[in-house]
């Protein structure tokens, strides 16, 4: 974000890139970055033969809802055979989103245990449709 929002503007600002260049740095920005971090990241899980990942790489290319790459990856990790921990994640955080909601909310609840159960279903039917 800062290469976005401090350094495209002070490059026009000095006349070293012109608008319609800023406008395409700051509209593809972001996918860009992110394609170039998770390269470096599948570089890193081959040589330490781990899971490559390919759907945080897929989905980081989309504008706007690339942000979610990583945990659309968790979600696809945890439906894999080695995946304990990536199922721990993905029911970790739905179980909170279901707690921290203000007056349904808290620990135990029936609205806690409707995400709970929302983290089953979504990795039930990844499976379900990878198999």
């Amino acid at each position: 974000k800062s290469l976005e929002y401090v350094v495209a503007p002070s490059l026009f600002a000095v006349g070293a890139i012109n608008g319609p260049f800023m406008l395409l740095w700051l509209l593809a920005g972001g996918p860009v970055y992110r394609t170039l971090y998770t390269l470096v990241r599948m570089i890193q899980s081959m040589m330490h033969r781990q899971e490559i990942p390919w759907v945080a790489f897929g989905v980081g290319l989309l504008p706007t809802i690339g942000t979610i790459a990583y945990p659309v990856q968790i979600i696809y990790s945890a439906t894999g055979k080695q995946s304990r921990v990536a199922q721990f994640i993905v029911y970790d955080v739905f179980t909170r989103i279901g707690s921290k909601i203000p007056a349904w909310g808290g620990e135990d609840t029936a609205t806690e245990h409707f995400f709970n159960h929302w983290a089953s279903r979504i990795i039930r039917s990844i499976r379900q449709s990878a198999s």
